[in-house]
């Protein structure tokens, strides 16, 4: 985690916390985004 100083890694390392973070939230939130989803399609 050292390259984080380096301006070279700035963007690849942006992209992989970026990634890091929609994949976490994808497998943390799922059971709340399918009961938004059930909540929108029963709202149509």
């Amino acid at each position: 985690m050292q390259d984080l100083h380096l301006p070279q890694n700035k963007k690849t390392n942006r992209r992989n916390v970026m990634k890091r973070k929609v994949y976490v939230g994808m497998d943390v939130h799922k059971e709340t985004i399918q009961m938004a989803f059930y909540r929108v399609i029963q709202r149509l």
